[in-house]
């Protein structure tokens, strides 16, 4: 990697020889924690003021991702004319400090200066989000989560096959057998997308090296984009930020990505899956947040009607006979799956988990590998191992479902296993209402927010968090409320309030401190 003395590598505390000096250098020194931490808020605020611009300006939600320009204040632009200066070395240094004392006090809405066409890419390429992750992987992996709600799958990876591809298992640091990575069975699941993805961005090198954009290591031409895996050609674009963000929101991933985002919020993923299509409908023809929210909330609206209208009618005063409760009957260990179903396992199934050879009892010793569901009956573990991957979409791997026919597979599973009555109610209510536990923000962010809450002062809050790498390694989408999750944060915050409050503060304190907007995203 080219080393820069913007990056990680360059801080002084960090070097184990002289390497970047002072002079020009110190032009990325701070003054105190105070200005750094201003430093931090410009960049969050940075991409948070710009998605608010694009949706209060009506424009098309994919400007956020395709735009060069941003709202962003002083501090963010500063850092703007730091990474030229960086890509430079320092060529008009004064003619750049002396634009930022003209740079108005508040933030605007401004195009920021490319050194290469196409070297921007909406919020892709805003500090915030260029700076997130530690590497090009994984920074490719996080616009993908943004842009097209893709997440990971390691099913079936192993330390031998990792070993097969790279010399080097430390995939985050060396990059050289990206294209073999995603070109290999199993890796090429992800790898196809976030290798072939990151060649559009490696003007920007790895954060830990250095941070400023670097022409030289752009490459010429145009590159592929991919989907699901090398299979899922998705043709080309130009190989930089500007042409895979123009490339990637004219996918349909783009599309649901963004109608689901604002259908789940408004009307849950409990809502009839005709709602959410609509919803979907009006993303795909205007591209526009507004109108899309407006679909939503119309849904909303009749929903809540019907349902008032509905609690009216059955609020009768007339005496209802009540009946002698009848014990539900008790669910069978296995089953013969009906002809209906029996289809959808060959339709959708059987291509991969048709080999008897590998029957479920045998998958902890084979993990990754064929379960078999090609058997005449099915056991009640495997039925429900089969609701929870095709109910929450890890499953089916080869062909992408529509909304109706996941609920159609999930609905005829549950009527396979329970009878009508309260346990077939729940079942359904769980799968095809989606019942996960809502999303936590990252744990050392989810104790500084509790501890700002509980009002100790800026003294007491400053250097008392303690909780290192592990913690910021979890990934965003399985930081969730979990038990262990709100118990560390309820013990926090009753410390927090002992602190802060008399015995009769206390109760006030920590219901202002465990309020849900501090816990969950």
């Amino acid at each position: 990697m080219v080393l820069g003395c913007d990056g990680q590598v360059g801080s002084p505390e960090k070097e184990d020889k002289p390497l970047c000096g002072c002079g020009p250098n110190l032009l990325r020194c701070l003054s105190d924690e105070d200005q750094y931490l201003a430093m931090l808020e410009s960049m969050a605020k940075e991409v948070r003021d710009t998605t608010a611009y694009v949706v209060n300006n009506d424009m098309k939600l994919s400007k956020l991702f395709t735009g060069n320009q941003t709202v962003r204040d002083g501090n963010s632009e500063y850092l703007y004319q730091r990474r030229l200066l960086g890509a430079t070395e320092g060529e008009g240094m004064r003619d750049r400090l002396r634009s930022l004392r003209k740079w108005p006090e508040d933030a605007i809405w401004s195009k920021r200066e490319e050194l290469l066409p196409g070297q921007h890419a909406g919020v892709l390429t805003s500090h915030q989000l260029l700076n997130w992750a530690p590497d090009r992987r994984q920074r490719q992996r996080v616009f993908y989560e943004i842009m097209w709600c893709e997440g990971r799958d390691s099913i079936g990876a192993t330390t031998e096959k990792i070993f097969e591809v790279s010399e080097n298992a430390n995939l985050a640091f060396t990059h050289d057998s990206w294209e073999r990575l995603a070109n290999t069975e199993v890796c090429t699941k992800c790898h196809a997308r976030l290798d072939y993805g990151f060649q559009f961005f490696m003007g920007y090198p790895d954060g830990r090296a250095t941070s400023h954009f670097m022409p030289a290591l752009v490459r010429e031409g145009t590159g592929p984009m991919y989907g699901e895996d090398i299979e899922d050609s998705r043709g080309q674009a130009r190989l930089t930020p500007a042409g895979f963000a123009r490339h990637a929101v004219k996918q349909p991933e783009y599309s649901t990505c963004m109608a689901s985002q604002i259908s789940n919020y408004v009307l849950g993923p409990e809502a009839p899956l005709a709602a959410h299509e609509e919803v979907l409908t009006t993303f795909k023809r205007s591209g526009k947040f507004g109108e899309t929210l407006g679909t939503a909330m119309r849904l909303y609206a009749k929903r809540y009607a019907e349902n008032a209208a509905r609690a009216k009618k059955t609020a009768s005063p007339a005496t209802v006979a009540v009946a002698e409760p009848v014990a539900p009957a008790k669910p069978q260990a296995a089953f013969t799956p009906k002809a209906e179903f029996r289809a959808l396992l060959e339709e959708h199934c059987l291509d991969c988990h048709g080999d008897d050879a590998e029957p479920f009892e045998s998958v902890a010793a084979s993990y990754g590998q064929a379960v078999h569901l090609g058997g005449k009956t099915l056991s009640r573990t495997l039925a429900v191992r089969i609701l929870d991957q095709v109910a929450y979409g890890n499953m089916p791997r080869e062909t992408v479902l529509s909304y109706s026919e996941r609920e159609g597979f999930v609905s005829m599973l549950i009527a396979e296993m329970w009878p009508a009555g309260p346990g077939r109610d729940t079942a359904t209510d769980y799968y095809l209402g989606q019942m996960r536990a809502l999303p936590g923000y990252q744990l050392d962010v989810a104790l500084q927010a509790a501890r700002n809450a509980s009002g100790l002062d800026e003294g007491a809050r400053r250097g008392t968090i303690e909780w290192g790498s592990i913690e910021r390694a979890v990934y965003p989408d399985q930081n969730i409320l979990a038990p262990g999750y709100l118990t560390i944060l309820a013990l926090e915050s009753a410390e927090n309030c002992r602190r802060n409050a008399d015995e009769d503060a206390f109760a006030t304190c920590l219901k202002k401190t465990l309020q849900l907007r501090n816990l969950a995203r």
